[in-house]
């Protein structure tokens, strides 16, 4: 006779475990917070940029377009130092040609790069170790800390407080932007808005745009009125 099986036969199969939730930093995953600060928030800052520019008052925009260059060489530095080929290579060839006139020299330079080069190639370290000089009025300062408050470009703010020196210097205002040494750049001042019938304090010493967040500070009580357009790009 065999001998009798145990009751209760086989044991139920364990259910799977509960797969771990992503990662996150303060309430965002990681895929996340490279769309919020990556290399394609760079470049909705700049197109948002490009765009204002385009469509500011005739009188200061020369001036202001000498500002475009940097913001577009470091938004295109966010693909490369990702390793972001296509997206490097899409980002030139979107607006490179509006570059050609005054940077052809440094366009050129940002093709030669390509992603797979940018972490040894000399012209994005010293794009990363550099500063560029450009000049501008007191209306053009103006009305680009405006067009940085209301927007809140994080990306274009940051650029622009900690890469470009600003010349307050009325022959040179709408020359092209200058790259320099860190070494060569004088210690920035924060610029302050022009006073009617008042002297320009230290003239040619060159001033930092100093603009923050409306989170860390409250916009200038002289203040132009904020635009009502949306600079969110789709």
């Amino acid at each position: 006779m065999p001998p009798r099986k145990k009751p209760g036969g086989k044991k139920a199969a364990a259910p799977p475990p509960e797969p771990e939730p992503p990662a996150t930093v303060l309430g965002r995953t990681i895929e996340q917070l490279g769309d919020a600060f990556g290399p394609r928030k760079g470049a909705q800052g700049y197109e948002a940029f490009h765009d204002w520019v385009e469509r500011s008052i005739e009188a200061v925009r020369p001036e202001l377009a000498a500002a475009l260059f940097p913001v577009f060489a470091h938004a295109f530095l966010k693909f490369a130092d990702a390793g972001d080929d296509a997206g490097a290579e899409a980002f030139l060839d979107r607006w490179a040609g509006h570059h050609l006139d005054r940077h052809a020299k440094d366009v050129a330079a940002l093709r030669r790069v390509g992603a797979a080069g940018a972490a040894s190639d000399p012209y994005c370290a010293r794009l990363r170790a550099s500063k560029f000089r450009i000049a501008l009025g007191p209306a053009a300062r103006d009305v680009l800390a405006d067009f940085l408050y209301a927007s809140e470009h994080a990306f274009v703010m940051k650029l622009l407080n900690d890469k470009v020196v600003v010349e307050a210097d009325a022959e040179r205002a709408g020359r092209p932007a200058t790259l320099v040494d860190d070494g060569d750049v004088v210690s920035a001042k924060p610029a302050k808005r022009a006073k009617k019938g008042a002297a320009a304090d230290d003239a040619d010493a060159p001033l930092a745009l100093g603009v923050t967040t409306s989170s860390e500070t409250a916009a200038p009580p002289n203040a132009s009125p904020l635009p009502t357009w949306s600079y969110d790009v789709e």
